[in-house]
Formats: structure tokens, C-alpha cells, sequence
């Protein structure tokens, strides 16, 4: 799949093209592809070298369309030792592309800051909508796509966060809850509780009691107009109401985004992820 949507961007993007189109895409596409192509004819997976954020994809079982996600694969991976899988979803309107970047420098300085002994892969899937708040189809997707990355790479099963921000959060907070036996760990930054109109979808709190096995870490401005701070706070009470452990950090005088709470977050993983961490 990951050849295959190379091929495929090429050929919508020469059915496309204006005479003065910007080709720098094509010649990426063209590399990687033959790259791809001469490890097939090697005998060895469609895949890229660690140590760099790589483009890969999926098809889908939903509709059997190509879906792309982005991934950083550490460059000590040794498919022989699992690692931990950092599973982050995108806010609105945005792809994975640019998310990717800024999650996978984000995870690595930190391991390396909070002195975490093993590093993570940090996977970022496409929502498929943009906005669509990763229900339906986009939701199944991470779901598939976290099942692709499972049969490629050699992943620790029993650690996988899952960390989202704004849209992402709300994605984070619904698809966490509905696969608790998937995930360990739920990161959930500025998200919702139910997505806005005239999308409709779960509200968190009335799924809250499936995620009693979940270690849980929110955090969000008080000041946020996008989202605002009650949805945060309601869930808090939800969550003291039926026990459930989790860490709550209202950012004082914070907006939507701007704040960085990462030390927090990271130090917090290291108590809960154990002595092999």
C-alpha cells in the first residue's frame, strides 16, 4: 500500500497538473517509489529506514481505498525488542504531515529530557474529513491503521497511548473509550466532549464507565475559546464520580493552544509505564 499510493498521487497529480505546477512532489514521490520498488525486488519490505518520519499507508477493509498515515520509527529500532507506540490525532482542518513533525520532536526531546530508557514509535493517522471529528469511517481508520503498523513494526501492545489535541482530543477521548483493551494511556489535549454542530456523535461522558482500566492525563487552558474549559471540567467530575484515575491540569490564563505541559505529561508516564521505562 505504501507504493501503491505513491503511483497513485503521481497519476492524479500528471491527470491534474497546469503547465507551471510546482513538481517538487512529483520528484519525491518518483524517489521514494523507486526506493520502494528496489527493496521489493530485494526481497525485503515495502518499507523506509528508521531514523526518519516516513509517509506509509493502508488499504482500507471499510472501502478498499488507500488511506495515508505518518510515522517516526526510531533509529535504534531492532525489530527484535517491541517498542511502545505514541498514537496522536490532529485537530481540524489540518493533516498529519505537519503534526508528525512537531509530535515526533516533541516525544524524542522528552524521553530523552524525563530520562525514559526506551524511545517510541509515534504514529500520526489521517482523519479521513479533516473536521469530521474522527467518527465513522475516520474513527475505524486509526483503528486499522494501528492494526497496519502492529503487522510492520515489532510494538509493545500493552503501551499504547493515545494522545490527541483539539478534534484529536475529542477522537482520543471517543475511540479510547470504545477500545479500552487497546489502549493503556490517554492523553487528551483541549478536546470536547461531544462534537460541535451539526456533527453528531457520542458524548464522552455517557462513555466514560468503559474507561475504568485507563490511565488518564488531561490538560487545558482556562482561557480557551475554541473549546471551552467546562467541557474539561465536567469531565473531571465524571471521572472523581466513578473513580477512575486520572491527572487534571488547568492551565491558568491559557488559550486553546500556546501552552506546554509536556514535562508534566512525561514525568507522569514515567511513574505509570514502570521500571523497563
Amino acid at each position: 500500500p505504501t507504493l501503491e499510493i505513491r503511483l497513485e498521487w503521481i497519476n492524479q497529480f500528471m491527470e491534474e497538473a497546469h503547465p507551471f505546477a510546482d513538481i517538487q512532489y512529483l520528484n519525491e514521490w518518483h524517489q521514494e517509489s523507486t526506493f520502494l520498488f528496489d527493496n521489493i525486488n530485494a526481497r525485503k519490505p515495502a518499507l523506509f529506514h528508521p531514523g526518519q518520519i516516513s509517509r506509509l499507508a493502508h488499504r482500507s477493509e471499510i472501502d478498499g481505498t488507500l488511506q495515508p498515515y505518518s510515522i517516526f520509527i526510531p533509529e535504534n529500532y531492532d525489530e527484535k525488542t517491541p517498542l511502545p507506540l505514541f498514537v496522536s490525532l490532529h485537530g481540524s482542518g489540518v493533516d498529519e504531515q505537519k503534526f508528525v513533525f512537531i509530535m515526533a520532536r516533541t516525544v524524542n526531546y522528552m524521553t530523552f529530557k524525563t530520562k525514559l530508557k526506551r524511545t517510541f514509535i509515534v504514529l500520526a493517522p489521517k482523519a479521513r474529513g479533516l473536521s469530521d471529528y474522527y467518527l465513522g469511517d475516520s474513527g475505524e481508520d486509526v483503528i486499522e491503521c494501528i492494526q497496519h503498523v502492529k503487522k510492520l513494526y515489532n510494538i509493545d501492545e500493552k503501551n499504547i497511548i493515545l494522545d490527541g489535541f483539539s478534534m484529536g482530543g475529542y477522537g482520543a477521548w471517543r475511540i479510547g473509550l470504545l477500545n479500552p483493551d487497546l489502549f493503556k494511556i490517554l492523553i487528551i489535549r483541549s478536546g470536547r466532549i461531544s462534537p460541535p454542530p451539526p456533527l453528531e456523535g457520542e458524548n464522552i461522558i455517557d462513555l466514560l464507565e468503559q474507561g475504568m482500566k485507563l490511565k488518564i492525563f488531561i490538560v487545558h487552558g482556562e482561557k480557551d475559546n475554541a473549546v471551552p474549559v467546562e467541557n474539561a471540567r465536567r469531565v473531571v467530575r465524571r471521572l472523581k464520580e466513578l473513580g477512575i484515575r486520572h491527572i487534571y491540569i488547568e492551565v491558568k490564563g491559557a488559550p486553546h493552544v500556546g501552552y506546554n505541559k509536556w514535562n508534566d505529561i512525561f514525568k507522569w508516564l514515567k511513574t505509570i509505564m514502570g521500571p523497563r521505562f
